[in-house]
């Protein structure tokens, strides 16, 4: 018995709506998609001034309509900073991690060129070496109060699964 062969590929245009949970049958199985209105964008680089603070505050000055927060997330070790080798005020004292809320605009920081793009809210995550899972939690409370994220960060990658990583 002859069948008409299938593209090897079936396109499906998926489309992001809020809260809706669809089904597709195929040939004897199903498959679940779920969608929601949340975009999680992730830019990594290989090291640093490779350009992802640029690249960041260029998608979020592109794309203002999605409300962006942004979470830069540095690691730093052994009271050394990874910028010039130095000892400087990546390291927190007291805790193994800190998330500060950056509300000046106007400054040189990192997180302020994420404001002055037009994020809606931005945030420093630092962590020891190692120690970003201890700080998931309040990572994950950031990434749920939010409508749309994009993460500076290439160690993130272990905890959450983006829709887009650069």
């Amino acid at each position: 018995m002859w069948r008409r062969a299938r593209p090897p590929c079936e396109t499906l245009a998926v489309y992001r709506v809020p809260h809706v949970r669809d089904e597709f049958r195929g040939r004897g199985r199903s498959r679940h998609i779920r969608r929601t209105n949340m975009a999680l964008i992730v830019i990594g680089g290989h090291s640093r001034s490779v350009g992802k603070t640029s690249v960041v505050a260029g998608l979020i000055a592109a794309l203002p309509e999605y409300n962006w927060t942004a979470l830069k997330i540095t690691q730093y070790g052994h009271g050394v900073c990874s910028i010039n080798g130095e000892s400087c005020h990546c390291a927190t004292a007291d805790h193994t991690w800190a998330i500060s809320e950056e509300k000046d605009r106007s400054g040189e920081s990192d997180t302020s060129r994420f404001l002055s793009a037009g994020a809606a809210r931005a945030w420093w995550v630092r962590a020891e070496q190692g120690r970003l899972a201890e700080a998931m939690p309040a990572i994950r409370r950031r990434l749920a109060e939010s409508t749309n994220v994009i993460l500076e960060s290439n160690s993130i990658l272990k905890f959450v699964r983006p829709d887009i990583y650069l």
